[in-house]
């Protein structure tokens, strides 16, 4: 069975994704923690910039990634616009950058 997003108020399905098999789920675990040991192992001065682009990229499309939370979440927009301007701060925040 593949996985599908579904949109709570209409149970229209948005999106249908395929199933991977078990050596393309280990594979992609093996990727992601080599690339996490490494970029924990970076200073916090060259993960800051990374980070705060994150955040640069998620407010200019706050939106768009507010949309999606109303259509598969079920979440008001306008909650959803305010929760996308707060995540795309926290970089900053925690960076004590902006």
């Amino acid at each position: 069975m593949s996985y599908q997003t579904i949109n709570p108020l209409t149970d229209e399905v948005l999106k249908t994704y395929p199933n991977h098999d078990a050596a393309y789920v280990e594979q992609a675990l093996v990727k992601g923690d080599v690339l996490y040991k490494q970029w924990r192992n970076d200073p916090v001065a060259s993960r800051g910039p990374v980070l705060n682009k994150v955040a640069d990229l998620m407010a200019a499309q706050s939106d768009a990634l507010a949309k999606i939370l109303t259509v598969e979440m079920g979440k008001r927009f306008v909650e959803a616009r305010v929760k996308w301007h707060f995540v795309s701060r926290l970089p900053g925040i925690m960076l004590n950058t902006r």
